[in-house]
């Protein structure tokens, strides 16, 4: 290769590179690291314990669109299970196989004093249940309830001692929460002296349904009580409680929580999931469906905003406009403030031919959001 060969391979090399200089620079930029959060860390001081306490809280990423309420799972041991237990939560209630939840975890001070049920001499701070479950009773739900659009319907979640928390809480103060999932609760406690006396108690009255799930992995040791705790809740024969007891196996006393959290949601909520028999019946169908599911958790529940979205969908496109009208109808009367619920409405009445309707849907989702450029090119063609 001569000089002016090289010459020029060096310049192109140059302009190659001085043209890469924009492409380059937005790579870095998007590579710049910034934070990524899954909840928001809050901080409580107690007076019923005399200490600051932590709470971390997931809310659905749906909580900032539409004005719905949601029930809480209040999780034990929030610094090792809030993170494992909200991306179950996410995951499932994403896929509309369980509610969509408001997940509050909450931190430890001191594990042993809080979750256990009674003192034993082998643990001197042991047996303040009684007192943290005052403490979430008279300060945590009070904090939270007043703070986020919440339900009555309250789960505890808990693992290993607090599992046996949950189960404590479960025979002794029932009202507390709606449903209680509790992963390897060891209940052999204070050398089985806990469960004797707890199930020798006279059972606590019962207002309204419970729901238990109780896993064990593969844990021998803990097999037994919980076998006995079935029978015993099975032999009080109250009509109130749906109790599920199970094993995992493959998964040890550790590893068996996030398997455990997942089959223990679907135990809770095993038929949550709207069915497409009742989806291909629309709008009826959906009420029906919503309807059992309020009687079976005892508080109002309806759709997400997405599924009438999807299943009014469906009837576009099988040609039956006016049943996908009647479902976006109720899309909007349940959340006002949805620009796309409105802006699919006005799609519908636009394919019935009704564009005095069409104008005002896209004219609503633009009041509401200013920037939706579907709405308004949209309403621009119906101009």
């Amino acid at each position: 290769m001569n000089d002016e060969a090289r010459s020029r391979g060096g310049c192109r090399r140059f302009l190659l590179a001085i043209a890469l200089i924009p492409a380059l620079a937005g790579l870095a930029r998007a590579e710049e690291r910034r934070p990524f959060a899954i909840g928001e860390t809050v901080t409580l001081h107690s007076k019923i314990l005399g200490e600051e306490r932590t709470l971390f809280i997931y809310t659905h990423q749906a909580y900032g669109e539409d004005q719905s309420r949601y029930p809480v799972a209040y999780v034990l041991d929030g610094e090792w299970n809030f993170h494992q237990t909200s991306g179950v939560i996410d995951l499932l209630s994403s896929r509309e196989v369980i509610p969509w939840m408001i997940v509050v975890g909450i931190a430890n001070v001191d594990r042993m004093r809080d979750l256990s049920p009674t003192p034993i001499k082998e643990q001197p701070r042991s047996g303040g249940a009684a007192a943290f479950r005052r403490f979430l009773r008279e300060e945590v739900f009070p904090f939270v309830e007043a703070r986020y659009r919440t339900e009555p319907f309250r789960l505890l979640v808990g693992h290993s001692l607090g599992g046996l928390f949950a189960i404590d809480t479960l025979l002794g103060e029932p009202e507390l929460f709606s449903a209680y999932l509790a992963v390897g609760p060891y209940l052999v406690w204070d050398d089985n002296r806990y469960l004797d006396a707890a199930l020798a108690k006279p059972a606590a009255p019962w207002k309204t349904r419970k729901f238990l799930s109780a896993i064990l992995g593969e844990e021998p040791e803990l097999r037994p009580t919980l076998q006995r705790l079935e029978a015993a809740l099975a032999g009080r024969g109250s009509s109130l409680l749906e109790c599920r007891c199970r094993e995992i196996a493959g998964f040890d006393h550790v590893s068996v929580y996030p398997p455990a959290i997942a089959r223990g949601l679907l135990d809770i909520f095993p038929d949550w999931r709207l069915p497409p028999e009742a989806a291909a019946a629309g709008l009826e169908g959906i009420r029906a469906h919503y309807a059992g599911l309020t009687s079976r958790y005892g508080y109002p529940i309806r759709p997400v905003y997405f599924v009438l979205l999807m299943i009014a969908d469906d009837f576009i496109g099988k040609g039956e406009i006016d049943e996908a009208v009647r479902i976006l109808r109720q899309a909007v009367a349940q959340d006002p403030a949805l620009p796309h619920a409105h802006s699919s409405l006005g799609r519908c009445y636009r394919l019935r031919g009704m564009i005095n309707e069409a104008r005002r849907c896209y004219q609503e989702a633009l009041r509401i959001a200013p920037d939706d450029a579907e709405a308004r090119r949209a309403l621009a063609e119906l101009e």
